[in-house]
C-alpha cells in the first residue's frame, strides 16, 4: 500500500449533484489524488453525523487496525462495533473528469437532494446536504475541551 500522508483535504466546496447522483470532486482534492496516484475512496455514512465520509484506503485501513487492536473478538459488543464499522460502506471511484457517483441509496439515507457541501477534514472528506450543513451551529465551540481531555 502506498503511503499517502501528503494528502490533506481542507476547505468548503459547494457543488451540485447531477440527475444520476454524480458530483465533481473539488479541483484541489482531485489534484492531490492525482499526485498520490489515487482514484478511489472508501465511503460510509458518518459515524456521528448525517453525512457521507470519504476515506483514503490508507485512512480506512488505519481506522480498522486501531479498532481491531482495541477489540476482543469474543466480546459481543466489540463484534457489533466491528460489524457496524463496515455497514453501509461503498467504494467511490473518481473518473478522469473528477466526477464520482454516489449510489442513490446513500443519497436518500443522508437526505442529500441537489446541492451539497464537500468539506475537507484533513484526512477525510465529508459530503453534506447543503441545507443540513448550513444548520450546523459551530459558533460556541469550546476547543479547549479536546486539549483538556488529552491532558487527563
Amino acid at each position: 500500500m502506498a503511503i499517502m500522508s501528503e494528502l490533506v483535504f481542507k476547505g468548503e466546496h459547494p457543488a451540485k449533484l447531477d440527475d444520476k447522483g454524480r458530483v465533481v470532486l473539488p479541483a484541489p482534492f482531485k489534484k492531490q489524488m492525482e499526485k498520490a496516484g489515487m482514484d478511489r475512496f472508501v465511503a460510509r455514512k458518518g459515524f456521528h453525523e448525517n453525512c457521507i465520509v470519504l476515506y483514503t484506503e490508507e485512512e480506512w485501513y488505519r481506522l480498522h487496525k486501531d479498532l481491531s487492536a482495541a477489540s476482543d473478538p469474543f466480546n459481543p459488543d466489540h463484534k457489533r462495533i466491528m460489524r457496524a464499522k463496515n455497514k453501509s460502506v461503498f467504494e467511490v471511484t473518481i473518473a478522469e473528469n473528477g466526477r464520482m457517483l454516489i449510489p442513490r441509496r446513500f443519497l436518500d439515507m443522508i437526505g442529500i437532494k441537489k446541492e451539497v457541501m464537500i468539506v475537507g477534514e484533513f484526512e477525510t472528506i465529508e459530503i453534506w446536504d447543503m441545507e443540513q450543513y448550513d444548520q450546523i451551529d459551530d459558533n460556541n465551540i469550546d476547543f479547549s475541551i479536546i486539549r483538556n481531555s488529552s491532558e487527563s
